[in-house]
């Protein structure tokens, strides 16, 4: 398992892994638009990455397994005064194999690269996969987000984990 940097010509295979994860995806997080289920809009969707990578504002990359298949996604975005949110999803067929985990601790190594003392995740307080994910990699729980994203019409509390570079 490997990351590789976000590039255009990743969209038809993004697209792919996009599609075929999608309900299990919008059964954790909140939906993405329709528009992003087409070529032009995960085109569109990796350009907006692409020029805020630009911008210093955020550092996309894909998680590829050995025979180089996205198994996931992992980012930091929101770049600002030295703080970056931290976000990744693994697909279905891949959970529970340590994806996560690694893709977080090779992003925790590519954040320390660049002008990045303090990283922010948020969880769902029902998904504890994430969080242990996040602990195991020295994240800490700071605050409980109450009602904070929507998954499937129900409202969710979130925990807000932090992690400062020293």
């Amino acid at each position: 398992m490997q990351l590789l940097p976000l590039h255009i010509q990743h969209a038809k295979p993004l697209l792919e892994f996009e599609l075929s994860n999608r309900d299990w995806f919008e059964s954790h997080i909140a939906p993405r638009a329709t528009d992003f289920y087409h070529l032009t809009g995960v085109q569109t969707h990796i350009a907006e990455l692409l020029l805020d990578q630009t911008l210093g504002k955020a550092l996309p990359y894909l998680i590829v397994n050995q025979h180089q298949t996205i198994v996931g996604r992992v980012n930091l975005h929101n770049i600002h005064d030295g703080k970056a949110f931290l976000g990744y999803r693994v697909g279905e067929k891949y959970i529970g194999r340590g994806v996560a985990k690694s893709a977080v601790s090779q992003m925790l190594n590519i954040a320390q690269q660049h002008p990045i003392t303090q990283l922010i995740a948020i969880a769902s307080v029902q998904n504890l996969a994430s969080q242990s994910v996040l602990t195991s990699q020295g994240f800490t729980a700071k605050s409980q987000l109450t009602n904070f994203t929507q998954v499937q019409g129900t409202m969710l509390d979130c925990i807000e984990y932090q992690l400062s570079f020293v």
